[in-house]
């Protein structure tokens, strides 16, 4: 895995992968992008006037391989700063991406400079404790309340994610820890915290009802 920072400070994570995949697509001119359900709207926005499609799959390097294996994408990206390029393998290689951003810069300035002239996003994640044994069990009543939220889309592919236009959001069995996290995204941080609380307070409750 591989962040970046600048002058000014971290990067974040969902901008390097945006830009990264831009500079990417542009340059081999495949028209898809793997990645995962966890991934920001940032990443569709940085590749759209390029006419390249993100598809979202499941959490994880060998899923995101897989996908843009499948795909024949110009690459995989997660948003904890996982990069497959097919060029040299479908495996994560840091260095490679690294070396790929940095050839195509003029100065480091161009990443923020890039952002500044997009619609801003807030993107938060939490988590609620939830023991192993129960995970599937919440997961699946999690499921069948998704009526509740009234999405414009639903994605059950890993975990369920909710679109709502200008925002989204997913709740997901983590695969590395006890609990269940909740991520959302949506153009003002009031949006983003309302989904994250609704999201959290629903699997809590369902955590408590299952014990």
């Amino acid at each position: 895995r591989v962040v970046f920072c600048d002058k000014e400070g971290f990067l974040g994570f969902n901008e390097p992968i945006a830009f990264i995949s831009r500079l990417v697509a542009r340059k081999t001119g495949k028209k898809k992008i793997a990645t995962t359900v966890e991934t920001g709207k940032l990443l569709d926005l940085a590749v759209n006037d390029l006419g390249v499609e993100v598809i979202r799959g499941k959490v994880g390097d060998v899923n995101v391989a897989y996908l843009a294996q499948e795909l024949d994408a110009a690459l995989g990206v997660e948003g904890v700063g996982v990069y497959i390029l097919p060029q040299v393998g479908y495996y994560p290689d840091s260095i490679f991406a690294s070396l790929t951003l940095l050839s195509q810069l003029s100065n480091i300035g161009e990443i923020r400079q890039y952002f500044q002239g997009m619609p801003k996003l807030f993107f938060e994640k939490t988590k609620v404790p939830c023991p192993d044994e129960l995970k599937g069990l919440v997961m699946a009543q999690v499921k069948e309340k998704a009526r509740l939220f009234a999405a414009s889309e639903i994605n059950t592919i890993d975990g369920l994610r909710l679109e709502f236009g200008d925002s989204w959001m997913l709740i997901r069995a983590s695969g590395t820890e006890p609990a269940i996290r909740v991520i959302a995204e949506a153009t003002s941080k009031l949006k983003t915290d309302e989904l994250i609380s609704k999201g959290a307070r629903l699997v809590q409750s369902l955590v408590e009802a299952s014990k």
